[in-house]
């Protein structure tokens, strides 16, 4: 059995986990550059190859990491999931990409959760910074529509801050949504599911941001059973998979779903909670 990993990073920690699970299991894992594709269609069918000329049809299961947050490759994911699916091969998250052909910007996720009534911060989106000045009311959080790893988070508190904001950014690539003051969230990693294991982060004193990756400090916590089914409930309605679930109490007790990420890292949540998810994923694959 070959397994088929794409990502935009040649030796990115997800990747590195994959082969090494895989290996364990007699399973083989090829990694590819999105940029390193050629796309071969004619009247006869399409073809795909890697930069070394290897057709990927010669790959029974396909792992896709994000194109981007510039959506710069969408396209070949696009085709990538709807051929591989076609063809009866295995992709991790093939119903949800299929369904929800690119990656979630946050109104569009929020969206979602408004129609699905799960629970989700208050969110507004502005045209024009005049309509973000007359209508917000101080402090809130802006968030970039696509990003991830808690870049371009801003907490806004006074008019000074926003006109700062505002000399370098424009409000039409942001959400505004309510400020919730606990300064802690949950990472749940949740597989056709099963939740694996629940992560809870904390930012770094002065700072916003709970992602590891920002500063923010991780510790394993027990499984809570409202976090549980309401992480399990998103990925249902979503049709995930494989994602990873931040949900937020405010500071009444009330949990809310902040995003659901279809491409998780998962470093710090395998370091932090013991959970071998790489493997947990390759056994799923391997049994489906």
């Amino acid at each position: 059995m070959r397994i088929l990993y794409l990502s935009r990073s040649k030796n990115d920690y997800a990747q590195v986990r994959f082969r090494k699970e895989a290996g364990k299991r007699g399973l083989e894992v090829k990694a590819f550059n999105y940029a390193h594709l050629y796309f071969k269609l004619e009247a006869q069918g399409l073809d795909v190859f890697s930069g070394e000329g290897e057709s990927l049809k010669n790959f029974d299961f396909l792992i896709l990491r994000s194109p981007g947050l510039t959506r710069r490759y969408i396209w070949q994911e696009k085709v990538l999931v709807d051929w591989f699916l076609k063809r009866r091969k295995r992709v991790l998250n093939g119903e949800t990409l299929k369904l929800f052909p690119e990656d979630f910007d946050k109104l569009w996720q929020n969206y979602l959760f408004y129609q699905a009534k799960i629970p989700f911060v208050p969110t507004e989106c502005f045209g024009c910074p005049n309509l973000l000045k007359e209508k917000k009311k101080f402090p809130f959080i802006l968030k970039r529509l696509v990003g991830s790893l808690g870049r371009d988070l801003r907490l806004i508190k006074n008019e000074a801050q926003l006109e700062d904001f505002l000399k370098n950014k424009h409000p039409y690539e942001f959400i505004a949504q309510l400020f919730l003051p606990t300064g802690e969230d949950y990472r749940l990693i949740v597989l056709r599911g099963e939740v694996l294991g629940v992560m809870k982060r904390k930012a770094k004193k002065g700072q916003i941001a709970t992602n590891v990756a920002a500063g923010g400090k991780a510790e394993k916590v027990s499984f809570k059973p409202e976090l549980v089914e309401l992480a399990k409930k998103v990925c249902l309605f979503l049709r995930c998979e494989f994602a990873g679930v931040d949900i937020m109490y405010d500071q009444g007790g009330n949990p809310y779903v902040l995003e659901v990420n279809r491409y998780p890292v998962f470093k710090g949540f395998e370091k932090v909670t013991g959970v071998n998810v790489a493997g947990r994923v390759i056994d799923y694959l391997f049994k489906k």
